[in-house]
């Protein structure tokens, strides 16, 4: 299944095609090249008492952090009440923003956290900051 976001279209994910409600359909190696042209961006997001750190990637960042905030993002994210964006990253092909969020998964907390810091150090929520991102 599909969800929308306003008027944004988000592809659900099929290992050989990609479909949605307009009917038409994408093989999965147009639907990733359109993607690396795309690019994607790496986020972290965190609950109000910044105890759970979440990793994720996604094409369209302001979407993807409203869903979060309307508890649609992830199940595991949802769970921990993760709604506050703290650190992103952007990268011109998804395919490498896929690998760095991967690579930041396996981190310890000490190793993220020196990343937001670097970034955020006040760990202020930037939603508002990546609204012109739509």
């Amino acid at each position: 299944p599909e969800s929308r976001v306003g008027t944004l279209l988000l592809f659900c994910e099929i290992p050989e095609l990609r479909y949605t409600s307009s009917g038409m359909t994408f093989q999965k190696s147009s639907y990733l090249n359109l993607m690396r042209a795309k690019g994607g961006y790496i986020y972290i997001i965190t609950n109000k008492n910044r105890t759970v750190l979440y990793t994720g990637v996604t094409s369209n960042l302001y979407a993807r952090i409203f869903e979060h905030k309307q508890g649609t993002g992830s199940k595991w994210a949802s769970k921990y009440n993760c709604i506050y964006l703290l650190n992103y990253e952007f990268h011109e092909d998804i395919e490498i923003a896929l690998k760095r969020e991967k690579q930041i998964k396996k981190w310890k907390r000490e190793y993220k956290e020196n990343v937001i810091n670097d970034f955020n150090p006040e760990w202020k929520d930037l939603f508002d900051k990546v609204e012109d991102m739509q």
